[in-house]
């Protein structure tokens, strides 16, 4: 633990408890860590996952490796490769010693405050599959230059994609011998998700090691419980009593054992510990109620620390905390040492402090006044972007909750921008969409969130995973919004149709695409693409020839449009509509498609186009 300048207060007579019932488990991940393997730590929440870990890799057997911690916070929507960065910049004074290849300057979008030691930018790359690969690669060629031994991904669950395709890239590889340690609940993680093929299967070059992490049993319940007040005088009834209410997750005993003893509810007498009427006790059947009940025992100034913790949520410093609850420097120090020794914080590094657990976190911010919690987070806002490297995704989220729009939009279209360039368009989508439809907006505003939302769901190639009835939602509100200009109704309304048309509904789409064309009128390169749309023969309603009629309306605007690229694209749509329809013509146009001699950009185009 590093040093703190925290004032600590006389210990508590509860102590933390000892690591009980994980011997197994424990040898077999200091073996596997010492070995170079991909090490699976899987359980429930409370189970131990990260205690264990913390155990492990203070074990003399790895003393002196290099550990590189990555830990995935709850968002709504993960920032791709975040964990891994935001790890990273932990490093940030070595780099000055590293020598890296030209690759490395595909790391200037994720680490912006390292341009002076980076490579130059790479060239961009016209698909966003490459771009990831690139950048993949790129933070593997880092983490092989700083000598990280260990790689420690905590609640993948909670993890973008991104980092997980890096993952399962960094377990197929040919490369550094490290070992990968990931911890995750497996109740929590999502269908489809990138973290099932990591966990589905042994890696080919890897050795790997899965570990299951259970509840405690009755036994074990009473030697935690003996740790805590280091005595032996815990009764099995009691300890059957404390398993039967908590199910033996080792955090909600270490909660649900303080909040007995803060309520005097166990006490100890000449014949050790006791309880009161057992049976009639209000034993927490939850960690946030233990949580909660314990917070509000504690004097207002500890109160005001907890409650910035919380809506950090990331672990942070002295100075944001104190920035955060409107304390000075002083309360601060003092009030950090009560809560760390009431175990609902601890010091997570580099003096930086955090809840023991996100239940806690999240228990303590939804449990304070809404009014009050828009303060708190107005204050976070303002203290993170003055720092030297302000963080993003983090400002979008405080400048949301605090209610400033105009703040928050900034910095969201910021988050979702690198997002893209990181080769994540669902999360793109989610951010532009979220920021769409959870506020209100000018029209000048409106507009132009519309219009990047509409171009994140056409430019991304991943499946959009529930989001397109809602994507289709908000356009089809915004489209109905009485100021809207007419440039941008067309440009909505075609979006709209070409969403439609992915949704499956073909009517709808055919409709609102001939209600957009009057005011595409002047915007050609549209106007073909909504015509193209509307020439191929998705419904039966439509007869053969008013299919052919748009078609060759966008046929005649052809001349207007400019770029060979998008030209292209047209001809492969119009070939494709004329040949739906029976016309052998189509096999003219087919013809006049670009050869494979043509760029990877335009054959690229043309099947977006198609």
């Amino acid at each position: 633990m590093n040093e703190t300048h925290v004032r600590r207060s006389a210990p508590s007579d509860a102590l933390p408890p000892a690591l009980i019932g994980r011997d197994d488990a424990m040898a077999a991940m200091v073996a596997a860590v010492s070995q170079h393997a991909l090490v699976l730590v899987e359980g429930e929440s409370g189970i131990g996952k990260s205690r264990m870990l913390d155990e492990c890799l203070a074990d003399p057997a790895l003393r002196g490796r290099t550990v590189l911690m990555a830990a995935c916070p709850p968002l709504r929507e993960p920032f791709p490769l975040g964990a891994v960065v935001d790890g990273l910049r932990a490093f940030h004074e070595r780099l000055g010693e590293l020598a890296l290849s030209p690759l490395a300057g595909a790391l200037r979008t994720l680490f912006p405050e390292w341009a002076s030691w980076l490579p130059p930018a790479l060239e961009a790359l016209p698909d966003p599959q490459e771009t990831r690969h690139r950048l993949f690669r790129a933070l593997g060629e880092l983490i092989d230059a700083l000598g990280v031994d260990v790689l420690v991904v905590e609640d993948a669950h909670w993890a973008d994609a991104a980092t997980l395709d890096w993952l399962l890239t960094l377990t197929t590889s040919h490369g550094a011998a490290r070992s990968i340690v990931v911890t995750y609940r497996p109740l929590d993680v999502g269908e489809g998700s990138p973290l099932l093929r990591l966990t589905s299967r042994p890696p080919r070059n890897m050795s790997w090691e899965r570990i299951a992490l259970e509840p405690l049993d009755v036994p074990q319940t009473g030697a935690l419980v003996k740790s805590m007040f280091a005595t032996a005088d815990v009764s099995d009834h009691f300890a059957a009593f404390l398993h039967e209410h908590t199910g033996g997750i080792p955090l909600a005993l270490e909660e649900t054992v303080r909040l007995l003893r803060a309520r005097r509810d166990i006490f100890r007498s000449e014949s050790g510990w006791r309880r009161r009427i057992t049976e009639e006790l209000r034993v927490p059947p939850t960690v946030r109620d233990s949580v909660l009940e314990r917070v509000t025992r504690l004097d207002p100034p500890t109160r005001a620390v907890l409650e910035a913790a919380a809506v950090l949520e990331a672990p942070a410093g002295e100075a944001l905390i104190a920035a955060v609850a409107g304390l000075d420097e002083a309360a601060v120090q003092d009030s950090l040492a009560v809560a760390l020794a009431s175990g609902l914080l601890r010091e997570a590094g580099r003096g930086a402090f955090g809840f023991n657990h996100v239940l806690a976190s999240r228990a303590v911010a939804e449990a304070t006044p809404i009014p009050s919690r828009r303060r708190l987070h107005h204050r976070a806002a303002l203290a993170l972007s003055e720092s030297e490297h302000p963080p993003v995704v983090r400002l979008c989220r405080h400048f949301r909750e605090s209610g400033d729009v105009e703040e928050w939009c900034r910095y969201a279209e910021a988050a979702a921008e690198l997002a893209m360039e990181a080769g994540d368009g669902h999360t793109t989508v989610a951010m532009m969409l979220d920021l769409l439809t959870a506020a209100d907006h000018p029209v000048e505003r409106l507009v132009r969130l519309a219009r990047r939302l509409g171009a994140a769901v056409s430019a991304t190639a991943e499946p959009l995973l529930g989001l397109g009835e809602r994507v289709r939602a908000a356009l089809e509100e915004t489209l109905a919004h009485p100021g809207l200009p007419a440039e941008a109704r067309g440009e909505l309304g075609l979006r709209l149709g070409r969403l439609r048309f992915h949704l499956g509904e073909f009517e709808a789409a055919m409709a609102g695409l001939e209600a957009a064309m009057p005011d595409l009128q002047d915007r050609p390169e549209l106007a073909v693409q909504a015509m193209l749309l509307l020439a191929n023969p998705m419904i039966r309603a439509w007869p053969r020839a008013r299919h052919l009629e748009w078609a060759g309306r966008a046929e005649r605007l052809f001349p207007l449009v400019g770029l060979p690229v998008e030209r292209a694209a047209f001809l492969s749509n119009q070939a494709a509509a004329l040949l739906c329809l029976g016309e052998e013509d189509g096999w003219r146009v087919a013809r006049a498609l670009p050869t494979d001699g043509d760029s990877r950009l335009e054959r690229q185009e043309i099947a977006r186009g198609g």
